[in-house]
């Protein structure tokens, strides 16, 4: 079940600030009652290797999802709400924060209608759409959204490629029936393994060679996971393992480009609205964190977010912060599908934002919030200021980090000793974290198959039971 409804006064004050104004709350007709829509997940992606971010070093690299930007809305400031794969997803399906789901790791699934939690999947399929789900790991099965007609669940990771063919025969067979699917392209996860074609003009010469140490003898190496220290510990180039991460990532997109191209040749592009969104970021050396997406730096949450509209204006680009949690308030206003959740959904409708138009409750939101793995950390944002609670620690780590981003985008200088009266303004917002301290795994009945994949993709440590 979901938290009791008799909440304490400091926690109501703090939803308060999240729930949608009056305004918003009166939602208009629905635009695309009728349409399609096409929710794709991207995997491990952070934002600035999409080049529709317009960082320079990376132009060219993401040619189709920049045309879909550029057809569209393009979210400047897309934010993950966790730093792992499962509660990301909880996140986009409900709505709500994966401490209010019980979500907290890779293979716990969500709760049930009966606990009082609604899907966008199944609110779709009460509108009489079809719905298909495409995961490409079998971690991501365990979540086992509901609302789904049809499911193709991988028995080990499926490239983008075969998860699109899958779609795309799905989407001839169901033809012309309305249809809701999500389709997740996990590529861009270690190990990175990028086709040929799309790596070659990226690396030359062999990573292992050079006067540099290997990335295996340096200290904070130790801790990425399995995988990553199997493919990169030789490696004394840095700019390798960099370079294998963005061929994954143009891989990824030339798939999504092949998909948007057959939508097209089959006449359903203008009738089908298409979100792209990063899962979670990934660290590639940044404060020493190595081909992982571990803690709540801004390199493991800052993701591409891109919506697609039918008969909305193109080139739209939005300042403003958003989040994962948004995605449900925004696609059921939309799409006209009432959400039966029992709890406020923690996000705000992205429509007017996407319109081009003002949008007071975007604008005015005061905050988010960012969960990491196990409940470990907890991290807000309000304005410049970012604060990382840290909930449980295992190497003696400051227990709070704060960040003036505007002046500190790389979050390297830790400012809590001079500003501890912003710190002690943010922490009642998030306290129901802390209070809950680290959470239970929760590997009763789990299969040792998927502990031992999710060990080495770096969710659980070697010796979690």
């Amino acid at each position: 079940m979901l938290r009791p409804l008799a909440l304490s006064i400091l926690l109501f004050v703090a939803l308060a600030c999240q729930r949608e104004s009056p305004e918003s709350e009166a939602l208009p007709a629905a635009d695309l009652a009728g349409k399609n829509l096409i929710v794709i997940t991207l995997d491990t992606s952070r934002q600035d290797h999409f080049s529709c971010y317009g960082v320079p070093e990376f132009r060219g690299t993401t040619p189709h999802i920049d045309d879909l930007a550029a057809d569209g809305a393009l979210f400047l400031n897309g934010y993950s709400q966790t730093n792992i794969t499962n509660p990301s997803h909880a996140a986009i399906f409900t709505g709500l924060y994966a401490i209010d789901l019980k979500v907290m790791n890779n293979h716990v699934p969500l709760p049930t209608a009966e606990a009082g939690v609604d899907t966008l999947s199944a609110a779709f399929q009460r509108s009489d759409y079809r719905t298909a789900a495409f995961p490409a790991v079998s971690h991501l099965t365990a979540l086992a959204v509901p609302g789904f007609d049809e499911s193709a669940p991988p028995r080990v990771e499926r490239i983008a490629g075969d998860n699109v063919d899958l779609f795309l025969t799905w989407v001839e067979q169901n033809a012309p029936e309305p249809f809701f699917a999500w389709l997740h392209l996990f590529d861009p996860h270690a190990p990175y393994e990028p086709p040929e074609r799309f790596r070659v003009d990226l690396h030359t010469g062999d990573p292992t060679q050079g006067e540099a140490a290997k990335l295996g003898a340096t200290a904070q190496f130790q801790w990425s996971p399995p995988i990553v220290q199997e493919q990169f510990a030789e490696v004394r180039d840095r700019a390798y393992p960099k370079a294998m991460y963005r061929g994954e990532v143009r891989y990824t997109d030339d798939q999504v480009g092949r998909l948007i191209s057959a939508l097209k040749e089959r006449g359903l592009y203008d009738d089908t609205a298409i979100v792209v969104v990063g899962d979670h970021g990934e660290s590639l050396g940044e404060h020493e964190i190595y081909y992982d997406h571990a803690g709540l730096y801004e390199a493991s949450l800052r993701i591409p977010f891109v919506l697609r509209i039918p008969g909305f204006p193109r080139g739209v680009r939005i300042a403003e912060s958003v989040s994962h949690v948004d995605l449900v308030p925004t696609l059921a206003q939309l799409f006209g599908l009432e959400i039966e959740t029992s709890e406020p959904l923690r996000g705000v409708s992205l429509v007017d934002a996407i319109r081009g138009e003002p949008s007071p409750p975007l604008e005015g939101r005061q905050w988010l919030i960012h969960e990491a793995v196990r409940n470990t950390e907890v991290a807000l944002r309000r304005g410049p200021w970012k604060a990382i609670f840290l909930i449980f620690s295992v190497d003696g780590g400051p227990p709070v980090r704060l960040f003036n981003l505007e002046d500190d985008p790389g979050e390297e200088t830790n400012v809590v000793d001079a500003h501890s009266d912003i710190v002690a303004e943010l922490q009642p917002l998030v306290q129901r974290w802390i209070d809950q301290h680290i959470w239970d795994l929760g590997n009763d009945g789990v299969e040792e198959a998927m502990l031992e994949r999710l060990r080495a993709l770096g969710y659980l440590s070697p010796n979690t039971d």
